[in-house]
């Protein structure tokens, strides 16, 4: 649903505007869906978390930064998983495993298409939809980190081909971007 309606919002163009995201065309996953602002490549802010982001995440992320929301030796492979659709640009998919507090664990599977920015200081957008494929999506934690290091992912071409590594280069974070 989130692809067709992307599709519609962006027409010709290889990007949808923010400002042509239209949460009507969404309605029956909007609770799941997000936006992501693509400052730089460590920083990548939420704008919008659904409600049923929320339940998912066990907190409302909305202002915060999605790469510290995991344990530090998952934040380059995230923020690469974020920066990318938003530079490059590209879509993904994705499944990922969370593992809950009370040791029982859920797949979802989601998508993610860049968004052009009308804020300067943004990279570009990313808005993304997270769905349980189990059902079971139990609700996390206060304040716990997201604990799944996306098991598995690739890029989807829109039109500007895709990155030929899922995986970032030695030192993606550490390199000016």
């Amino acid at each position: 649903m989130l692809l067709q309606a992307w599709l519609s919002w962006r027409g010709d163009r290889l990007l949808p505007r923010h400002a042509d995201l239209d949460p009507a065309s969404i309605k029956k996953i909007l609770p799941l869906v997000g936006v992501i602002d693509i400052r730089a490549k460590d920083v990548a802010i939420f704008r919008i978390a659904g409600s049923g982001l929320r339940d998912v995440f066990g907190f409302d992320p909305t202002g915060r930064n999605a790469i510290d929301l995991l344990p530090e030796a998952q934040r380059p492979r995230r923020a690469y998983r974020l920066f990318l659709p938003a530079t490059w640009p590209c879509g993904y998919l994705g499944h990922s495993q969370f593992i809950y507090d009370s040791g029982v664990s859920d797949v979802f599977e989601s998508i993610g298409l860049p968004l052009e920015a009308s804020d300067p200081g943004s990279r570009n957008l990313v808005v993304f939809a997270l769905e349980s494929i189990q059902g079971r999506r139990w609700q996390r934690r206060t304040g716990s980190l997201i604990d799944n290091p996306q098991n598995y992912l690739r890029f989807i071409d829109i039109g500007a081909g895709i990155p030929a590594s899922v995986d970032p280069p030695a030192g993606f974070l550490t390199t000016p971007g």
